[in-house]
């Protein structure tokens, strides 16, 4: 056997792990900016409305169904699914950050360069339905996580992203298992070895952009620092400086690890930034939205027909994000700069209707896609904060009708007011849960910061209809004899 020498682990690098994990446990409630509590507490109910809409997606149909065929029992809600389906926290987490991510239309971090709130925000309200947390436990242990996350990424977000990894899926186990950590009322030692045994199980592929298996980071994401802190709750060992140490996590993900030690600055005082934050307004990658509000622009100035050809003029950085010029699924399509501008002129809005096999399969949509082409060129390469993007209409007569979206790669174009997402919330839920059900869920998370245990407040995100059995196959979505 070969044997090779590994860097001896130092002290700067295990202590970077242990400041986290007694930043997780112990970091005072009181000390969080309100600010950053009230992005969290719009996050829950962002993230929850549009996992509650991918539970009708066939994605969301067969998470559903594993976790509930492979983890049956009394813990936590699977959104979507009638009463009696819930499974342990872990399970939850899998599948309702599954579904969270599954369209696309969650929020979005540009310092992170991914998802924060379809990993976080399912896996701490699974784990805090299970253990009967309160709401301000739940926005703690939210704000704990959030904030592991950004201090991480920070270093490693944009090299693993640049690697060909999907960012969410690197950090998400490791920022879920602070958050599991804090609910869990665990020791600096046993969070220190959750945050290890976390960051283990950290990946994803961009690869995988495009198919099922991309929301399927989230999930599993939030499934492993869950499991990871319960792991380490019952004395699960992993090593000491996994987080920061020579072969950790930090170093294997792309990580500078001369600078390690910014990890840990300021930790509790400094807190994650609110700018590169955004809410969508539309199901698909945030790299296509300044070509879907370009194209929305230039609609109206001429009919489809006058048109001969169309051109998009983007960052070239673009292309390992959004590769599919011509695709093949709904899934496919959102990540398509071509198809955002079809489907925006098409149809006058981007919303769940426009992300579908149906509508892709239109011909007159195939048509203007065929005609349709991106032009990349050099442009920002500094971790991609920047997007500028032209869509140019070439019409038969000769003339040319262009509009330009440039503008932060966080910023999606606008300011999203409480009462949109509010709308938002609504809209998502339509057709899998009542009004009353509605209704219900939006008064309690109006008060989630003073609910002493959301565990009720969670059962409201049970499917309209359902029964009161306990068997997984009360719900629609689940046929475990098919596993």
């Amino acid at each position: 056997m070969i044997e090779t020498e590994l860097a001896a682990p130092d002290a700067a690098s295990r202590a970077v792990t242990r400041d986290l994990a007694a930043f997780a446990v112990n970091v005072d409630a009181t000390s969080i900016p309100g600010d950053r509590l009230e992005l969290l507490h719009l996050a829950v109910l962002d993230t929850v409305g549009v996992a509650v809409a991918a539970s009708r997606e066939k994605s969301g149909r067969i998470v559903s169904q594993y976790a509930q065929a492979f983890g049956p029992g009394s813990g936590a809600t699977v959104f979507g699914c009638p009463r009696g389906a819930r499974v342990p926290a872990e399970f939850a987490a899998l599948a309702n950050g599954t579904m969270a991510h599954a369209l696309d239309f969650d929020d979005m971090h540009t310092r992170l360069a991914g998802h924060p709130s379809a990993v976080l925000v399912p896996a701490v309200l699974a784990l805090a339905e299970e253990v009967g947390s309160s709401g301000d436990d739940v926005l703690t242990a939210m704000a704990v996580a959030y904030e592991v996350v950004h201090r991480v990424a920070a270093l490693m977000g944009y090299p693993a992203l640049f690697a060909g990894f999907h960012p969410t899926g690197v950090w998400a186990p490791v920022g879920t298992a602070a958050a599991a950590a804090r609910l869990l009322g665990l020791s600096i030692d046993q969070a220190c070895m959750a945050l290890g045994i976390a960051a283990s199980q950290a990946g994803g592929l961009r690869a995988n952009f495009g198919s099922m298996v991309k929301p399927f980071h989230a999930g599993h994401g939030g499934m492993a620092g869950i499991m990871a802190a319960k792991l380490a709750a019952l004395g699960f060992v992993a090593g000491d400086d996994a987080i920061g140490g020579p072969n950790g996590f930090v170093h294997c993900y792309g990580g500078d690890r001369e600078r390690i030690a910014e990890v840990v600055e300021g930790l509790g005082t400094r807190w994650f930034p609110l700018e590169g934050y955004s809410v969508k307004l539309y199901p698909a990658c945030g790299k296509t939205h300044a070509t879907v509000d370009a194209a929305l622009a230039l609609r109206g100035e001429c009919s489809v027909e006058a048109i001969d050809r169309i051109t998009i003029d983007a960052d070239e950085s673009v292309a390992d994000v959004l590769p599919y010029s011509r695709p093949a699924t709904g899934l496919q399509a959102k990540f398509s700069l071509e198809y955002a501008a079809v489907v925006a002129l098409l149809d006058g809005k981007a919303g769940l209707a426009q992300y579908t096999d149906e509508r892709l399969a239109d011909p007159r949509l195939q048509d203007l896609l065929m005609k349709t082409e991106s032009r990349l060129s050099p442009g920002n390469t500094e971790e991609q904060f920047f997007v500028n993007e032209t869509v140019t209409l070439h019409l038969q007569d000769g003339r040319q009708l262009t509009n330009q979206v440039a503008r932060e790669a966080g910023d999606l174009g606008q300011e999203v007011p409480r009462e949109d997402v509010v709308r938002k919330f609504r809209d998502c839920c339509e057709g899998t849960l009542s009004d009353a059900a509605v209704d219900a869920f939006l008064a309690g998370w109006e008060t989630l910061a003073t609910m002493p245990d959301v565990s009720a407040w969670m059962r409201g995100l049970q499917g309209a209809g359902a029964d009161s059995s306990d068997s997984p196959d009360a719900c629609p979505h689940v046929r475990s004899d098919a596993l």
